[in-house]
């Protein structure tokens, strides 16, 4: 499966839709160089293995629509000889050094032959996984990765990435051949997703897209490792595309779903000019499946938000306070304990305050927008204030020049591992959108001013003025576990 190698042919001028790419792979004989004998058991040998591979006619999927009506696109899935299938025996519980890569191309490049070096050992009547096309893999260690993800999407066709897996068994040994007569039949790991907006007048031009899962089926961090047994293989959190530039066509998806039954996805954007537009679509009945491809045969219609809360949780026992009339939230201490506060997802019109010290976990890829004009902070304190990034994170105060920073507190510190981006208005730049009164401040400005102690590392961008007046900058903090 070419990253991005799908032909789409739609009917339509506008479809979001489903994909099943079946891989098959015919019958496969593993070529044992220079030895004619089955190998020991146990013993290590070095492999030449060849196996056909084809996309069968079901590779072209019927899609599956969210609303049941409109044309149907044709889908078309293609190997590219870059890819590469890695091979793990489970009977043995090791993966095999080396990698097949496809070979032969033909039929439109629907056809092909896997071939590869394999370093390992296989015998008849093992059971072997074939993991194909993974984001990354480390073979030959005491710990074997094999990792998949599809958090670095920016919403083209081509940054999605197409997985897939296989489990066939060896069932004979001929002429210094391991063989299987099965034929190993390709399961997708991820549906692909197309997507539209439109306001009820016009298309938006969407620069930021967050999907989150009412039933939470949309995997967390949109990571795969079929190497490490549950439950951390997977997590369940919403998906974020930052789209390298803004569009009003239409957007890809790759995304890893778990089937949990009818489903409602929620659809946050953000547009060219930093609007704020919110949206819903309801899964087919029987819910989402991985290997389909989902589309809609007119742009999904969403409504300007200029008001949406975020996510928070307490992970000191502590409670979460209603917000105020100001859109507030105050938030204290369970008794004299420091916050420890967790932001997820989006916000819009809303800010924190905290009363006690405070470690702030920003998780995911969120924005944040407060455009008040009396207060320029998403965050303020007039306590010390830990940030924590789990993720890129944005913040964007426009509001007011009285304020001068996005977040604003006593001492000021990151850590974790992301990049805050942060924009305000303030004629103070020299605070460059953050602000700690005792340690990070105008004349003491110095980026290292803000890690709490030597296992974290800051960097600030240079100042970027935009065209409204505003003024952004980027710290990228990354921290080291000692």
């Amino acid at each position: 499966m070419k990253r991005k190698s799908y032909i789409f042919s739609l009917a339509s001028a506008l479809l979001m839709g489903t994909m099943a790419l079946s891989l098959t792979a015919c019958t496969s004989e593993d070529n044992i160089e220079n030895n004619t004998h089955q190998p020991a058991q146990g013993e290590v040998r070095t492999y030449t293995v060849s196996i056909p591979a084809s996309f069968g006619d079901d590779a072209q999927t019927r899609a599956v629509t969210f609303d049941n009506s409109g044309a149907t696109p044709a889908i078309t899935a293609t190997f590219s000889t870059t890819e590469k299938v890695y091979v793990y025996n489970r009977t043995k519980d090791k993966i095999l050094s080396g990698y097949l890569q496809p070979t032969n191309l033909r039929n439109d490049d629907t056809k092909c032959d896997l071939e590869g070096v394999l370093t390992g050992t296989l015998e008849v009547g093992d059971e072997i996984w074939l993991l194909y096309n993974p984001t990354s893999a480390i073979t030959g260690t005491e710990q074997d990765i094999i990792r998949y993800t599809w958090h670095s999407q920016d919403g083209t066709a081509a940054s999605v990435l197409d997985g897939a897996t296989s489990t066939v068994t060896l069932d004979g040994y001929t002429a210094g051949k391991l063989t299987t007569t099965a034929i190993a039949t390709f399961t997708n790991l991820q549906s692909i997703f197309r997507f539209k907006f439109n306001d009820g007048t016009k298309d938006i031009t969407v620069r930021k897209l967050g999907i989150t899962s009412q039933n939470d089926a949309i995997y967390y961090y949109q990571e795969y490792r079929p190497l490490v047994l549950a439950p951390i293989q997977h997590g369940k959190r919403g998906l974020v595309f930052n789209l390298p530039t803004p569009t009003n066509d239409f957007i890809y998806a790759g995304i890893r779903m778990d089937k949990v039954g009818s489903d409602v996805l929620t659809f946050d954007i953000i547009d060219s000019e930093d609007n704020h537009y919110t949206g819903t679509k309801t899964a087919p009945a029987a819910g989402f499946d991985n290997g389909k491809y989902y589309y809609n045969t007119s742009p999904i219609i969403v409504t300007a938000d200029p008001y949406h809360p975020p996510m928070l949780s307490r992970n000191d026992g502590g409670t979460i306070p209603s917000p105020n009339e100001n859109n507030a939230y105050i938030v204290f201490g369970n008794g004299s304990n420091p916050i420890d506060l967790t932001v997820n997802g989006d916000s819009y019109g809303y800010t924190l305050f905290m009363r006690n010290d405070a470690t702030i976990r920003l998780q995911g890829n969120g924005t944040a927008r407060y455009d008040n004009n009396d207060v320029n902070s998403f965050i303020s304190s007039n306590n010390n204030l830990t940030i924590i990034l789990d993720g890129d994170y944005e913040i964007i105060c426009k509001g007011s020049t009285l304020g001068s920073q996005c977040i604003g507190s006593n001492n000021l510190y990151l850590t974790g591992n992301g990049k805050l981006t942060v924009t305000t208005t303030s004629s103070f730049t020299d605070r460059c959108g953050l602000y700690g009164s005792k340690n990070y401040y105008s004349g003491n400005n110095n980026v290292s001013n803000l890690a709490p102690d030597a296992n974290t590392t800051i960097t600030r961008s240079a100042q970027v003025d935009n065209a409204d007046g505003s003024h952004t900058w980027t710290y990228t903090v990354t921290t080291v576990t000692p």
